[in-house]
């Protein structure tokens, strides 16, 4: 592996286009949950783009920004539900340093805030990454065979790349160019867009994310 220095991935993007993301998951937003998640994963400037309930979204958000739990800015704006619209603001935040990005209707429950997991690995190798969930046996795995395996976290090492893609473009394009990586997440995945998947996240005793280190291990242990 090189040793080149990697830029800090200070930026984050939470992806509202699902329409339910302030649902409550234990008795909070599930957009709550993932903002706290950011900010724990070393999060200092946050977007949030959403199609809908943007005044809702602010109102909840933006009273809180800098306090404990929160990261130091946080900008919102108005998209269509497309992925890749949200790719090509993130890419405008971030002015060309590599950012993260959440869909904040899948949440993970472990020692270790999700986002906070895919940045260790672009640390690790430089790459693209996407959070993929399954039973492998190491962190970093081929991201070829395991596209139908993304669950909602990602770290967009190259933002030039990747603005106005979907999904599924992305991913496409990451594979053909041998310029991503997939990391394996650890704790339990919840899928909240779903009824069943908002029951199950009922079942956990959720708590929000202790502070991490750029490489998943949390600060206060």
């Amino acid at each position: 592996m090189s040793s080149t220095p990697r830029a800090t991935v200070r930026h984050a993007v939470i992806a509202c286009l699902e329409q339910v993301e302030l649902l409550p998951i234990g008795g909070v937003p599930m957009l709550e949950w993932v903002v706290r998640e950011c900010a724990a994963s070393g999060t200092s400037d946050l977007l949030i783009v959403t199609c809908a309930e943007l005044d809702a979204i602010r109102s909840l958000i933006a009273p809180r920004v800098g306090s404990p739990g929160f990261p130091l800015r946080i900008e919102f704006v108005e998209s269509t539900p497309r992925v890749g619209d949200a790719l090509t603001a993130g890419r405008a935040f971030a002015a060309g340093a590599p950012f993260g990005f959440c869909q904040p209707t899948h949440l993970f429950v472990g020692d270790a805030p999700g986002l906070a997991q895919v940045v260790e690995s672009y640390y690790r190798t430089g790459k693209n990454v996407a959070g993929i969930i399954g039973d492998f046996a190491t962190d970093e795995v081929d991201l070829d065979p395991v596209t139908q395996q993304i669950a909602g976290r990602f770290v967009i090492a190259n933002p030039e790349t990747a603005a106005g893609l979907s999904e599924t473009d992305l991913l496409t394009t990451w594979v053909t160019r041998k310029c991503a990586i997939a990391r394996r997440m650890r704790g339990q995945y919840l899928d909240v867009a779903l009824p069943a998947g908002r029951a199950d996240a009922g079942r956990f005793g959720l708590r929000p994310p202790r502070p991490s280190t750029p490489t998943g291990r949390i600060v206060d242990e």
